[in-house]
């Protein structure tokens, strides 16, 4: 099942198995439904984006947010932070559970301890084919298929302290700009200052692809739609719907580089050096 994030509230033209609805716990979207916005939807299955770091101060306010949702029709929630799950547990719904900390989910056997839980894991984008394979086994979670992958995150506003120590005055909220290092001058990477803090991104999106007819289907493929234009993403949406159709052919990939080239199996097909032999 492909499930994504929307953009818009034009809901009808998102071809895919599960939407993911934005709220405000958050932590990274260009809009935020509203209770009475979400129990509008209908039709369709939704996951609520309550992603963010939790504060203490926030604790209540998360927990009456979920209770409203309660009695509506959601499938799934999706969060980082474990104080999420506790109120899931008070309530008797973690098979309801998304754990989108995919930093930490990499490995099998930690994966199978949250899924003993009653929870379904996005998995690192830093592991193998060998073991995404290995990993699809177990069924019901989650494998990051097309993005800008976030791998860096701060409270801080970094964006914020360029500008006071640079001298620069420019409107850094909710913008995306580019990043380069200073020793890697050919790479640039996405960076996103907002309210929550700061965001980098990769420099490539990361695809997962023609791997996917080599690994179990009976898991959802989480496609980021952060930094994509929407209209990109419904035909993202539709190449991927029809590679679970007809297969995932080199015509459909040919077709989904066309959109952009700027693409990458990133850990895919390179052993992470902490695990390669010594010469």
């Amino acid at each position: 099942m492909i499930i994504t994030e929307v953009k818009s509230y034009d809901l009808d033209n998102y071809n895919c198995d599960i939407l993911l609805i934005p709220t405000c716990f958050s932590q990274i979207s260009n809009l935020s439904f509203t209770i009475e916005e979400i129990k509008n939807i209908k039709n369709r299955n939704i996951a609520l984006k309550i992603d963010k770091i939790i504060d203490e101060f926030e604790l209540d306010a998360l927990e009456d947010f979920i209770k409203s949702t309660l009695n509506m029709d959601i499938q799934y929630y999706v969060f980082t932070d474990m104080s999420v799950y506790s109120i899931l547990n008070k309530y008797n719904i973690t098979n309801k559970g998304m754990y989108f900390s995919k930093t930490i989910n990499c490995s099998r056997a930690d994966i199978r301890e949250y899924n003993m839980l009653g929870l379904k894991c996005l998995v690192s984008t830093e592991l193998p084919l060998e073991d995404i394979r290995n990993i699809s086994n177990l069924k019901n979670n989650i494998f990051y298929s097309y993005g800008y992958s976030n791998m860096f995150y701060s409270k801080r506003k970094l964006i914020d302290l360029y500008k006071q120590y640079s001298g620069n005055d420019f409107e850094s909220l909710n913008k995306m700009f580019m990043l380069e290092e200073e020793t890697r001058k050919n790479e640039r990477y996405p960076i996103l200052q907002n309210n929550n803090g700061t965001f980098i991104f990769t420099s490539f999106i990361h695809v997962l692809f023609k791997e996917i007819d080599s690994i179990d289907k009976d898991n959802f493929f989480y496609i980021d739609s952060t930094f994509i234009e929407e209209n990109d993403l419904f035909n993202i949406l539709d190449i991927y719907k029809q590679g679970f159709s007809k297969g995932f052919s080199e015509e459909l990939y040919s077709m989904l580089l066309k959109i952009n080239s700027n693409v990458s199996g990133g850990f895919l097909y390179i052993k992470p050096s902490i695990l390669k032999e010594e010469n």
